[in-house]
């Protein structure tokens, strides 16, 4: 029991830490502007980052949690990009395709939008999510299969539940990314693969919202991505099952 709610009161504290990014950027732009209309997305990314970082060393230093960075693979490195970069487009142009879906426009091309979204926000995202909320749940730990792919759908459905989209495609195509980058951070131990899946992620659906494409070609472009990126997964992922056995 005290277990329990020590996990809690953890959860908590993080979720503390979470919010808190966005009632700052609400009380600055308050100071500036003298309203909170309009707040800034990018501001907003900057504080979650700083956020992160702050969580991710009181944690450490607690001994709650130890975030797994190492030193990556370039093999599994270039796949995670490929399968992100690819994954979520493939789906998009099939949806296309089958129910004339459009991509609406997700984002701008100045270079603070771009960095804001392929870098800060999926430094801070990964950190909070894959990083300290899966070792705050102690997933990976558990021996039970089931509580591990349940905690891996839990934490990708709460992360695409804070993007606000509510119960609709995006947010589906979301808990699928959250499922999969929860997914690579079990088999690889990185979260630098986590990282760079979401950040060729958000910078692909940014390039397809603001560029116009040929969606039949986009579609092929996307499938031999998407294949040799998980191929090359599969393959790496059963290499080091023998290496380990």
């Amino acid at each position: 029991m005290k277990k329990y709610l020590s996990t809690l009161k953890n959860c908590f504290a993080l979720l503390i830490l979470c919010i808190f990014p966005v009632c700052l950027a609400l009380i600055i732009e308050f100071a500036i502007h003298g309203s909170t209309e309009i707040v800034s997305n990018n501001l907003v990314a900057l504080l979650t980052l700083l956020g992160a970082i702050v969580s991710m060393y009181v944690f450490n230093k607690e001994g709650v949690t130890k975030i797994k960075i190492k030193l990556p693979s370039f093999v599994i490195l270039l796949s995670c990009i490929g399968l992100g970069a690819s994954l979520k487009p493939f789906i998009l142009c099939i949806l296309h395709f089958l129910l004339s879906l459009n991509i609406t426009n997700s984002g701008d091309l100045t270079l603070w939008s771009l960095i804001s979204s392929v870098f800060i926000a999926s430094v801070a995202e990964e950190i909070i999510f894959r990083g300290l909320l899966t070792d705050l749940l102690n997933i990976y730990n558990n021996p039970s299969k089931l509580s591990i792919i349940s905690g891996i759908l839990l934490t990708a459905t709460v992360w695409a539940l804070s993007h606000l989209h509510g119960i609709n495609i995006p947010t589906l195509l979301l808990i699928l990314d959250g499922i999969i980058i929860g997914s690579i951070y079990y088999y690889y131990k990185n979260l630098i693969y986590c990282i760079l899946y979401h950040s060729a992620n958000n910078l692909t659906i940014i390039l397809m919202s603001n560029i116009n494409n040929n969606w039949k070609q986009f579609a092929i472009l996307s499938f031999l991505i998407l294949f040799a990126s998980i191929i090359m997964l599969f393959y790496n992922r059963n290499k080091n099952k023998v290496g380990e056995g």
